[in-house]
């Protein structure tokens, strides 16, 4: 080759970039941009007329080149299928810049030694009257050529931080599936121990509770992959320790944390539910308001979750039981404010709104501490690369991880205990 691959990739890396979300139209069939794309990293469909031609994913596809050399009207959608990034060039920048111009011409070629190629191997099956699947296949290979084409011209692009796409081995689903199984069911026959002991013939209402048990532990469940990311990112990101390890880890220091906590924050919450929910156990009224304030707030934090947003599944819980209180209330022809103890949800609000401010004061006054003690510039910039921080801040980022596991388990931890007494604070008592 004239010219090799670290030619191309610096030649490129002086062009602007444009980013697209997924799907978002690159470019559109009949308009005419002039601007000729490279693409950087991402995944983009070629379609016409509705029928999806070719899937391109290896970077240094070029899109756009009737347009930005003859003048011509695009005759494909490109559509971005993820978050996609392109090199932009149009006529002038290419007359100016010799080896992007050598880049382009070098994809061309490789397309149409590619397309000849499949086409050659095309005609074959068709004189052999190979069945139509085959046919097929060697077709898609044919619009693959002509669009892609550029093996081992681009280098893919460095992806910052840890691989988290590599999956998890199976033995670990099957360990998983087996510890939440063996929870459901030690659940399942913790209830039936005890209403056999009760001598009761009337199944219907622990069947209710035990419903509501899952929906509880189901909370939990979403409130732990929901908040682990707090506890676990920065580990994560530095590889101070692999993903894996990291969310065990972190699960292991919740779980100490919640066994040695005092229940003094689950008591607390308590006392914010609806007096009904105690004076009318194991009635239709208490177990709508159990499963209202479970799925409202198991709704929210999945939502939240699915969207990517950092929100406090404590707020949610507190919220959904206060809701569920003023509901009660209106529902009983009472005033809504008259179904809550305001004097405790207001102690509780104060705590949940000062947090984030005493966070956010005292981190920034610990960052200003540590500027003025440790002068070392290289640790408050952007890691190069996938080049880890030094031993002792990687240790530093484990025991923080640690402790804030710890803490979360012994404080946010207590809100699965809340819920699991709601519900058998709400059973049946006859």
């Amino acid at each position: 080759m004239i010219v090799n691959t670290d030619s191309f990739q610096r030649a490129l890396a002086a062009l602007p970039l444009a980013t697209y979300q997924a799907g978002e139209t690159v470019l559109a069939a009949g308009s005419k941009t002039g601007r000729l794309l490279i693409l950087r990293e991402g995944a983009v469909a070629i379609v016409k007329e509705t029928i999806e031609i070719a899937k391109v994913t290896e970077p240094g596809a070029v899109f756009g080149e009737l347009s930005a050399l003859l003048d011509q009207p695009h005759t494909a959608d490109v559509r971005a299928l993820e978050k996609s990034q392109f090199y932009v060039a149009d006529a002038a920048r290419l007359v100016q810049d010799s080896i992007a111009t050598l880049y382009i011409a070098a994809v061309l070629a490789r397309r149409l030694d590619g397309a000849n190629t499949a086409l050659i191997e095309l005609k074959r099956q068709l004189q052999a009257g190979q069945p139509r699947s085959v046919i097929a296949k060697t077709v898609d290979k044919v619009a693959t050529a002509l669009f892609e084409g550029v093996t081992h011209l681009l280098k893919p692009v460095p992806r910052k931080g840890p691989d988290l796409d590599r999956g998890f081995h199976p033995w670990s689903g099957v360990i998983i599936a087996g510890i939440i199984s063996a929870a459901v069911l030690f659940v399942a026959y913790s209830l039936y121990s005890d209403v056999d002991a009760t001598g009761t013939r009337v199944a219907l209402p622990y069947v209710l509770i035990f419903v509501a048990l899952l929906t509880a532990l189901g909370f939990a469940f979403v409130n732990g992959f929901h908040d682990t990311a707090n506890a676990v990112a920065t580990v994560i990101y530095t590889r101070s320790l692999p993903a894996n390890i990291a969310v065990v880890w972190s699960g292991t220091c919740n779980l100490i944390g919640v066994l040695l906590s005092s229940g003094a924050i689950a008591f607390g919450i308590v006392s914010l539910e609806p007096i009904e929910l105690i004076l009318q156990a194991g009635s239709s009224a208490d177990f709508a308001m159990v499963f209202a304030l479970l799925i409202g707030a198991i709704a929210w934090n999945l939502g939240t979750w699915y969207l990517g947003l950092p929100a406090s599944s404590s707020h949610t819980l507190i919220g959904s039981i206060i809701g569920v209180s003023i509901a009660n209330a209106l529902l009983r022809g009472q005033a809504g404010i008259s179904g809550v103890d305001w004097s405790k949800a207001t102690e509780i609000g104060y705590a949940l709104l000062l947090s984030p401010l005493f966070g956010f004061a005292v981190s920034a006054l610990l960052l200003f501490a540590l500027k003025f003690v440790v002068r070392d510039a290289a640790l408050y910039v952007e890691p190069k690369g996938d080049q880890p921080p030094p031993w002792w801040i990687r240790g530093i980022l484990i025991l923080t991880c640690t402790l804030v596991s710890f803490f979360h388990g012994s404080n946010d931890g207590q809100k699965g205990i809340n819920l699991i007494m709601m519900t058998l604070i709400g059973a049946p008592c006859r």
